[in-house]
């Protein structure tokens, strides 16, 4: 077994023969078999464009609390997600503190016309009208990790020896969603009681595209992460970075949806992460 994730460069799978889309296939499949994930590069995600959802969402999360607080919502809703809404680390059913962190959740908004499937699944998006650059980047940057995902599927089914759209025949209407995450220092860290409502789901699979942590002094990092629920448990593409470079992730593994609680107030601390 590997003692590393690979890195698979999606280049040759884009723009090569036959033979060169038959390499990277093998490729995909030696490192699901092996290490169950892998990086890639060359996924053709513009720079640029992470950058202005990095920009954007910087200029939201500086707002005055009172006026994020008129986008709030709890786990599954589209908006904003205060600090102590979330608390991952319970999703391997450990009993931890809430996350510190502030995240704004977009996702799809396609709606099916059955009003119990769309009050989950495809609720509209709330975008701040004091950061009018923010809906036309965050918009922009799922139609590409969209995309993405879709590549993705293909290239595992070509892995598997199956037809091309083996997978992306039952992605027509997916239900993906991504949250922008921000950490602030802990000069500012705030504690706060959150009361999500419990819920589970089916397996989702996920992409998204994230970059190093920015270098601008007195900045603390932005992820953001890009899902979808609707992609079959069989292979399911995710998004990574590593060292600041444009790269993407991808997992062979169901991904059930984390289970949430009410939590009491209490204190942690927080590690910066990266972002798209």
């Amino acid at each position: 077994m590997p003692s590393s994730v690979p890195v698979i460069d999606l280049t040759p799978w884009r723009d090569g023969d036959e033979q060169a889309r038959s390499a990277v296939a093998a490729e995909v499949d030696a490192a699901l078999r092996s290490v169950g994930f892998f990086l890639l590069t060359g996924h053709g995600v513009p720079d640029d464009l992470r950058a202005q959802v990095r920009t954007q969402a910087r200029s939201f999360f500086a707002l005055p609390e009172e006026t994020k607080q008129r986008y709030a919502v709890t786990v599954a809703g589209r908006g904003w997600l205060p600090p102590g809404v979330e608390a991952n680390g319970y999703a391997e059913g450990t009993q931890t503190p809430p996350d510190q962190k502030e995240s704004f959740a977009v996702g799809a908004d396609q709606q099916t016309g059955d009003p119990e499937v769309d009050g989950y699944w495809f609720q509209p998006n709330v975008y701040p009208s004091e950061v009018p650059g923010l809906r036309p980047a965050v918009v922009a940057y799922l139609q590409q990790m969209r995309a993405l995902a879709d590549e993705l599927l293909v290239l595992c089914a070509a892995a598997l020896g199956l037809e091309p759209d083996f997978f992306t025949r039952h992605t027509g209407h997916a239900t993906h969603t991504m949250n922008i995450n921000w950490y602030p220092p802990m000069t500012i860290a705030r504690i706060q009681t959150s009361a999500p409502s419990p819920s589970s789901t089916a397996s989702r699979a996920a992409a998204a595209c994230r970059s190093g942590p920015s270098r601008t002094a007195g900045r603390t990092p932005l992820t953001s992460r890009a899902r979808s629920r609707s992609t079959p448990a069989t292979c399911s593409p995710a998004g990574a970075a590593h060292a600041g470079s444009p790269t993407a992730t991808a997992s062979c593994r169901p991904r059930p949806r984390p289970r949430t609680r009410t939590w009491s107030r209490s204190s942690t601390s927080t590690k910066p992460t990266t972002m798209p």
